[in-house]
């Protein structure tokens, strides 16, 4: 059962505007997830139990999404980004619950994280690393790992997303997607080895970090990740814009509202 909620989840990490964690939260594994990642030190073995089969799950789930999401995302890049956005707006008003603008401080995290984005957005990472990769690119492979470590913590937050933004979700996705080929090996490691370091550094340093801020000021959480949602859907946006045949537009608006209504049901159920 493990292994089939952790393959659910690995689906909401491949695609753009799909919180994995909002999905742990509703398969109740999340709450236990941060415990055991906060924790791991204290009793290794018996959170082995639970990380190891949902770990597995999100592997396999997120190799065999990437493949799909890479086909798709050629074909029809603009009614795809639309539902990307539609299933990240989605997740708003649940997301604004939780929230208390009113409150100056919580503003301020708002205001803070909806501006965070869009320089993220002009950091555009490496597409391609065959012939140039060196130090600087590790670094980034590792703060895309650690980025994505952290989106992987906090609920409401597409990871996919962000990395979009970052420029490096189609690399991550063509390395995921031919993981399991062995030509690729030298090429996968190149970019797989920088990023679960920051992945692993990202899990350490921010699971009680979040686990803190989550139980202590939940409210102000939310409205940086409320800041982060809304920027992200105005900044995917502006990428969806590109030419496309009159049909390709048709289809997007109807994803985008297929993709609201999809998200909504699901974060209303949290």
């Amino acid at each position: 059962m493990l292994f089939i909620k952790g393959f659910i989840i690995g689906l909401g990490k491949v695609i753009p505007g799909v919180s994995g964690s909002v999905l742990a939260i509703l398969l109740h594994v999340y709450e236990q997830g941060v415990y055991a990642l906060s924790h791991f030190l204290e009793k290794p073995k018996s959170h082995l139990f639970f990380l190891l089969p949902t770990g597995c799950g999100i592997l396999l789930s997120i190799v065999l999404g990437s493949r799909c999401i890479l086909l798709i995302l050629q074909k029809y890049y603009f009614p795809i980004m639309l539902l990307f956005c539609g299933l990240i707006l989605g997740s708003i008003p649940m997301i604004k619950r939780k929230t208390n603008l009113r409150d100056p401080l919580c503003k301020r995290f708002f205001l803070i994280s909806f501006l965070l984005c869009t320089p993220i957005s002009f950091i555009k990472g490496p597409t391609h690393i065959y012939q140039t990769w060196n130090v600087s690119i590790a670094f980034y492979l590792i703060l895309t790992g650690f980025v994505e470590a952290t989106t992987m913590i906090i609920p409401g937050i597409s990871g996919t997303a962000i990395l979009m933004l970052m420029g490096v979700y189609p690399l991550v996705l063509n390395t995921f997607s031919h993981l399991l080929s062995l030509q690729y090996i030298y090429y996968n490691l190149s970019i797989l080895l920088p990023f679960s370091v920051g992945l692993i550094l990202g899990t350490i340093l921010v699971t009680k970090t979040i686990y803190h801020f989550l139980h202590k000021n939940e409210t102000c959480t939310y409205s940086a990740i409320l800041g982060f949602s809304l920027s992200s859907v105005f900044l995917l946006l502006t990428q969806a814009m590109v030419i496309s045949p009159f049909c390709h537009y048709v289809l997007g608006f109807i994803l985008f509202f297929i993709g609201y209504y999809v998200s909504y049901f699901f974060a209303s159920k949290e």
